[in-house]
């Protein structure tokens, strides 16, 4: 179990941008996801469900503009 510091999470709901832990890639905080106690980007959750169910990802609720690295290096400038 990791520890993290409160202050150094964003937000909820923000549209500030966070790197994923399991892909390295930018999310916006808002948009993560929590599955099987690690918390994930969209294209995460969708490839770690449709791996742990053998079923394919049918609902709509993961679309949307993801955020680009060079958004995420403004942000942190």
């Amino acid at each position: 179990m990791s520890i993290v510091q409160v202050d150094t999470i964003p937000v909820k709901g923000t549209r500030n941008i966070v790197i994923c832990k399991s892909c390295n890639k930018p999310e916006y905080w808002g948009k993560m996801r929590w599955l099987n106690g690690r918390c994930m980007c969209r294209d995460c959750y969708k490839a770690d469900y449709e791996r742990s169910t053998g079923t394919v990802y049918t609902w709509t609720d993961l679309d949307g503009k993801r955020p680009t690295m060079d958004e995420y290096n403004r942000q942190e400038e």
